[in-house]
């Protein structure tokens, strides 16, 4: 296929490495920043670079790699010059594709292709992309062409209602980004204990639980203090939290709750 990129964020420059490699073209990368247009045409090795300014027209696949708070200003400001059969596809796990207002009616097809990766490091995102799980959701045709460049990308997707993309990404935020906040909570905690190498000890540690949520479930994965109902461990590890994080002890009561009620299976 061919596709246009709007943008020149790390997770628009990841897929299209993986689909140029699939022998999909890229036709011109847009910025703001004709720089930025540049180093990603240079770092893909093909596409034209140019700037809105210069955009006449676009046909094809055309990717909005900008941030959720301003697809919708791209699209009104590109949508006259986007040919009819273009197919409108962003990457946001927040919005769905109806952000393209009117599109049926423009002619265009309309998707929205959210990777459950981490985007923090480009590289690392880029030789996980293979293994990455797509959430799909658009109109028909939209999503018939979205399912088919993640089907050359990883082959991995789940497809999503319009209804329910929120939801969705508030479940990937607790599920990532969440995991990141408890992490640095860990991070202090470790340091304080005189521990040395903590971040290879954490990042093996959160891989083997990721490893038994896959193979077994969530509640199968609960191991520690509260799964086997040390209570006596709790309570002392709960003044250690509270003389570190005094201003987040609740944070540590609400866990042990949670961890209760699934233990318990009333979650």
């Amino acid at each position: 296929m061919r596709l246009n990129v709007l943008g020149t964020s790390k997770v628009a420059l990841a897929i299209c490495e993986r689909l140029v490699e699939k022998d999909h073209t890229v036709r011109f990368v847009v910025s703001r920043s004709k720089e930025k247009a540049k180093a990603f045409v240079e770092h893909l090795g093909v596409g034209e670079a140019i700037t809105y300014q210069e955009l006449e027209s676009l046909s094809g696949v055309i990717f909005f790699a900008v941030p959720d708070s301003v697809i919708e200003r791209v699209y009104e400001q590109v949508k006259d010059r986007c040919a009819p059969n273009s197919c409108l596809i962003h990457f946001s796990g927040f919005h769905s594709s109806k952000i393209f207002a009117n599109a049926d009616d423009l002619g265009f097809s309309r998707a929205s292709m959210h990777p459950n990766l981490s985007f923090a490091d480009a590289k690392v995102a880029y030789l996980n992309l293979p293994n990455c799980i797509f959430g799909v959701e658009g109109d028909n045709s939209g999503l018939k062409i979205a399912i088919e460049l993640v089907k050359d990308i990883s082959g991995k997707y789940i497809v999503l209602s319009e209804s329910g993309k929120i939801a969705y990404h508030l479940a990937a935020v607790i599920c990532s980004n969440f995991v990141v906040g408890l992490t640095a909570l860990a991070e202090k905690i470790y340091s304080s204990s005189g521990v040395g190498d903590f971040r290879g000890l954490m990042s093996s540690l959160i891989s083997s639980v990721a490893q038994n949520i896959s193979a077994k479930s969530v509640v199968e994965s609960l191991t520690g203090p509260v799964a086997r109902g040390d209570w006596q461990v709790v309570e002392k590890e709960r003044e250690i939290f509270e003389k570190i994080f005094p201003h987040f002890v609740s944070l540590y009561d609400n866990m042990v709750e949670i961890l209760k009620k699934l233990k318990e299976g009333k979650l």
